[in-house]
């Protein structure tokens, strides 16, 4: 399932997709920003999940751990083919933390193996014990599995979280870099967008601006019950 994050702008007459390389990596970064936030948050509730008293959820705490991997790792894909900038392991090293190194590089090689290569991080085998008890020899048949657990250590979930922040200063001053360059590139071509954008006044890049548009003209709010 595809979820839309469009920006929506009310009274907007018309939209286009601005595909330019330059508008790309501002969109990227705006993109890594949110998405480590995302895993800070993530990573504050697991934190506060594992000291509360009382047993612990493991089904929410799965959740939590493998949901936290899935999109730490993805801010550092860079074959992604929807995003055009992307962290690196550099950016890491340049906070000069080691414990911060040790987590990412834990938290890339759990995503590399339990995502990017499915079955490749657990391991199934059957072992067999000898019973020999009142004169009678039997050979039972046991399974073991070892795999990757979920996060259980608040202290760790405690260091993501600051990873996240340090990263995403990182990040902001990508995003304010690709905003200055994007917004020299508006100016240089601001007539030309200008005139295109009045040529198709009433149709939209994404279909949630289009449809906001449509209910706009008709003078109703999407957002409120008719009657």
């Amino acid at each position: 399932m595809q979820v839309n994050y469009a920006s929506l702008v009310p009274n907007s007459v018309a939209s286009i997709y601005h595909d330019t390389k330059r508008a790309k990596s501002y969109a990227s970064w705006l993109s890594i920003g949110m998405e480590i936030e995302v895993v800070r948050q993530i990573a504050l509730r697991l934190e506060r999940m594992l000291n509360a008293p009382g047993p612990v959820d493991r089904l929410a705490q799965e959740s939590f751990t493998w949901h936290l991997v899935l999109r730490y790792g993805r801010c550092f894909d860079s074959t992604s083919a929807g995003r055009f900038a992307a962290l690196g392991i550099e950016h890491v090293r340049k906070l000069n933390d080691a414990d911060f190194l040790t987590i990412h590089q834990g938290l890339i090689h759990r995503r590399h193996n339990t995502f990017a290569h499915p079955g490749g991080d657990c391991s199934c085998r059957v072992n067999l014990h000898l019973i020999e008890q009142a004169g009678n020899t039997t050979l039972h048949v046991g399974h073991d599995e070892e795999g990757p657990g979920p996060i259980n250590d608040p202290e760790q979930a405690a260091l993501i979280a600051r990873l996240c922040t340090a990263l995403h200063a990182v990040v902001e001053d990508k995003v304010e870099r690709a905003r200055a360059a994007h917004g020299e590139e508006l100016m240089a071509e601001f007539d030309a967008l200008v005139a295109t954008l009045r040529a198709n006044a009433g149709k939209h890049a994404n279909p949630t601006q289009q449809a906001l548009s449509i209910f706009a003209r008709l003078g109703q709010n999407p957002a409120e019950p008719r009657s």
